[in-house]
């Protein structure tokens, strides 16, 4: 075997190593233009001097430089030895002579970053001989090299011949962030706790107000307004949805904040803004509107988030309570990992909504695990097409989003994703529900996934589900604003190759009469073949998520996958017999998992159902079907290991049951098959 180095790559290598240090600082000086770390912008030089020597690259903050960079060719040195590490802390040193205090210093090359702190007590560890005749290997005591792997280690990024804007830029966020020496409190339960009481107090104090203002100057909007949702909307529940937007918008303009020049966000109220004192709930109102469409003009995005039509029309009262209890949250921001914001939002949703309306309407929030499992299943490939037509916080959506990402690069999502990769994953993202504040979340959880690099191309859509086809054009309601001017975003809905989530539980007669009417137009003939028409007095009154997988059916390509969770009642009821003989018709059965555990707050057990679209019976017919009870006593099973037991069809934790797809009956219950035939006959 040859240990040759091949030449042509050595020829290439060299031919960058030459500028790597340019190109290098010049990704550097990108990230100093484009984003601010909090209140902080960065500066970056390939001049400064120390006593006739030159770093490579200093990072300065205020005029004082924290981070000095060392950069060497791969062929000579790696950045974990001991001369570019001792030649780093000579120049961190020689500033220390100067009066400068020098945080980090890091090495690199075209392959890799070490960055390492620099102790207050540098000087005690200097050999000032070799330091004068530049034996950087030699210049501090070997104490000093041996503690960079350990209490002065900071972090290590790997790449390839040089690093992405977005990596360097969270390493820099990292160590600026300490350098700061603040603690940003995590996103625990104690600021969700915080979060919900801020929103319950404005909402307290706003409510009369704003149903003053619906009924007054409104009246027309609102019913208009409830006509689009097809669900009981009340001025008080128009209220609680404002507090939480409110919440919502400055949540999301605090983390913008921290990556673009944008002009931070601080308390208002008796501030002055283009000349006109913020004296009462109108104009600190109108204030933070003129804060979010600068977001929007900065960025070129986020208008679904920070534009949200109907409240835009609404204001604040001017009780000084709620003024300053604004002024309070903006300043609790600063000290929080709003970043993390996507994690929690959901939870703080569905705890505002009034359980009346959650019940009318099915509204049910998915646990992680659920929508990971599902996911996991349905996501087999990098370059699938996702729809979740229920999308509400969006849960499935990041799930698919973490999914697609580890099939494109073959590692788990930790951090800000590359800039290319998310904008392929949100291209091959879509959501609808007919929450437009549903779709506000599921904005603001993909969008976070990469607020420093944003998409234009976030395909969500307010709509009732069953007025929407496949190949069909939707036009959004909002405007953006491009090169060639303002236009309204169109967006293509294709044929998918995953449908999943978790489909509204609403019973036939609670459902609005115009998504009744939808979903007649759409699913009908289909329900009449089936014999799924509700007929409400003869007892039959199938649930709003039998159609929904109906009329999801469309949206599928051939072979395309749908995972869903929904009530186990379809397994012992009449029409879930009817419903099965659909179900057997049109799909690979592949699992149906229930869970007897109540996994929703809601008095409902569940049961996932994973299908493949299939239109050869011979091969549907061929296929077997696995049916997975989990032990009510089970509580830790992992997601993995229920994907273990649908593959290898066995489990030495769950009841695992399976039969040839022939076998299932057309004219019974399928409850029966969860506890497998043989015990249902003996009892």
């Amino acid at each position: 075997m040859s240990t040759s180095v091949d030449w042509r790559f050595t020829e290439d290598l060299s031919r960058f190593e030459e500028p790597f240090k340019e190109k290098f600082a010049d990704v550097l000086k990108e990230i100093s233009k484009t984003y601010r770390f909090g209140e902080y912008k960065i500066e970056v030089s390939t001049s400064w001097e120390l006593e006739g020597r030159r770093p490579d690259i200093t990072v300065f903050i205020e005029d004082q430089p924290f981070l000095i960079i060392e950069c060497k060719r791969a062929l000579e040195y790696s950045p974990f030895d001991d001369f570019p590490i001792g030649q780093a802390y000579t120049y961190a040193l020689l500033a220390k002579n100067k009066g400068y205090r020098v945080d980090f210093v890091a090495t690199a090359n075209q392959y890799c970053m070490f960055i390492l702190k620099v102790p207050d007590d540098l000087e005690k560890y200097a050999n000032w001989d070799a330091i004068k005749r530049r034996e950087y290997n030699r210049a501090f005591r070997r104490e000093l090299y041996l503690k960079v792997r350990t209490e002065l280690y900071v972090d290590t990024l790997g790449y390839e011949l040089l690093p992405s804007k977005e990596k360097l830029y969270e390493i820099l966020n990292k160590i600026i962030k300490e350098r700061k020496k603040v603690k940003a409190e995590p996103f625990s339960e104690g600021v969700i706790k915080t979060l919900k009481s801020f929103v319950n107090f404005i909402h307290a104090f706003s409510k009369q107000y704003i149903s003053y203002i619906i009924r007054n100057k409104l009246n027309k909007e609102f019913e208009s307004l409830k006509k689009r949702r097809g669900v009981s909307l009340s001025p008080e529940q128009i209220s609680k949805e404002f507090a939480y937007s409110l919440m919502n918008r400055i949540l999301f303009y605090k983390a913008l904040e921290r990556y673009w020049k944008l002009e931070k966000l601080e308390p208002l109220y008796g501030k002055e803004l283009n000349g006109e004192k913020i004296d009462n709930g109108e104009k600190y109102f109108k204030a933070l509107k003129s804060f979010f469409r600068k977001a929007v003009e900065v960025t070129k995005d986020f208008e679904p988030v920070f534009i949200l039509e109907f409240h835009d029309k609404l204001s604040l009262p001017s009780y000084i309570a709620v003024l300053n209890a604004i002024d309070g949250l903006i300043k609790y921001l600063d000290n929080v990992e709003v970043e993390r914001l996507g994690d929690v939002i959901g939870y703080v949703y569905e705890e505002l909504i009034d359980p009346e309306e959650r019940h009318q309407f099915g509204r049910f929030y998915t646990p992680h695990g659920v929508a990971e499992l599902i996911v996991k299943w349905c996501i087999r490939n990098e370059s699938d097409k996702v729809l979740d037509a229920g999308c509400g916080s969006g849960t499935f959506l990041i799930e698919a989003y973490k999914r697609l990402y580890e099939l494109k690069t073959g590692k788990k999502l930790d951090g800000l994703p590359e800039r290319d990769i998310h904008e392929q994953i949100i291209k091959q993202l879509y959501g609808i529900d007919i929450d437009e504040f549903a779709c506000h979340l599921t904005a603001i959880n993909l969008s976070m996934k990469n607020i420093i690099n944003p998409s234009r191309d976030l395909n969500i859509i307010v709509s009732d589900f069953f007025l929407r086809l496949p190949e069909q054009q939707v036009l959004l309601p909002y405007e953006i604003v491009t090169a060639e001017g303002v236009e309204r975003r169109k967006i293509e809905i294709p044929k998918f190759d995953c449908v999943i989530g978790n489909p509204p539980y609403t019973r036939w007669t609670e459902i609005p009469e115009n998504t009744r009417n939808y979903i007649r137009e759409s699913i009908g003939a289909l329900m009449s073949r089936y014999e799924l028409t509700p007929q409400v007095t003869r007892g039959l009154e199938p649930p709003i998520y039998v159609f929904w997988i109906m009329h999801a059916e469309k949206f599928l390509k051939e072979n395309g996958r749908l995972g869903m969770i929904i009530s186990n009642l379809w397994l012992q009821t009449d029409y879930g017999v009817k419903f099965a003989r659909y179900l057997l018709d049109r799909f690979k059965i592949h699992a149906i998992i229930d869970i007897p555990l109540r996994i929703f707050e809601a008095l409902i057990t569940t049961t996932i159902i994973l299908l493949e679209k299939c239109s050869d019976e011979k091969d549907r017919m061929n296929n077997e079907v696995v049916f997975v009870r989990l032990p009510s006593e089970v509580r830790d099973i992992e997601v993995d290991e229920i994907l273990r037991a649908i593959k290898e069809k066995k489990h030495d934790k769950l009841y695992v049951y399976v039969y040839k797809q022939s076998e299932l009956s057309r004219s019974d219950k399928w409850i029966k098959y969860l506890f497998g035939i043989a015990e249902i006959e003996k009892s």
